[in-house]
């Protein structure tokens, strides 16, 4: 239903690749609404563009590796875990919309679909400390 109610927004903002690298999930998903007669016509006609992006750009999406996050990028991503953007904010001496604008590029540059999916990818790729590594790693 999210996914029906916000595809036509996705083909105009960045998360449309987060989104299509979870082709798996969403291809199918895709395929059925861009096939469903029910559904809104903007929607069926975003569903397919999305679907016809993945198939055809099937490679892409596959071996696209992420970009790197830059120095700015890493210091909100280090107190991104258990902070508000206004604590990062603070830390950081950045305005609500500079730690909102790399949070959004942060997301982008991981695949990532939220705070904690970030704080997840980013320890799966070795670009923050595990759960149980020591402060400071001492």
């Amino acid at each position: 239903g999210h996914v029906a109610e916000c595809l036509p927004l996705y083909g105009e903002t960045d998360y449309a690749w987060p989104l299509a690298r979870e082709r798996g999930g969403v291809l199918p998903l895709s395929e059925d609404i861009a096939g469903d007669r029910k559904a809104d016509a903007a929607v069926r006609a975003a569903a397919g563009g999305l679907r016809d992006a993945m198939a055809d750009g099937a490679d892409a999406f596959e071996d696209s590796s992420p970009r790197p996050l830059n120095g700015g990028e890493m210091e909100v991503l280090a107190l991104l875990e258990g902070r508000s953007d206004r604590e990062i904010g603070e830390a950081l001496k950045l305005s609500h919309d500079g730690v909102r604008s790399r949070l959004r590029r942060i997301f982008a540059a991981l695949g990532a679909r939220g705070r904690h999916d970030a704080v997840h990818r980013a320890r799966a790729q070795g670009l923050l400390p595990p759960v149980d590594a020591p402060p400071n790693g001492s």
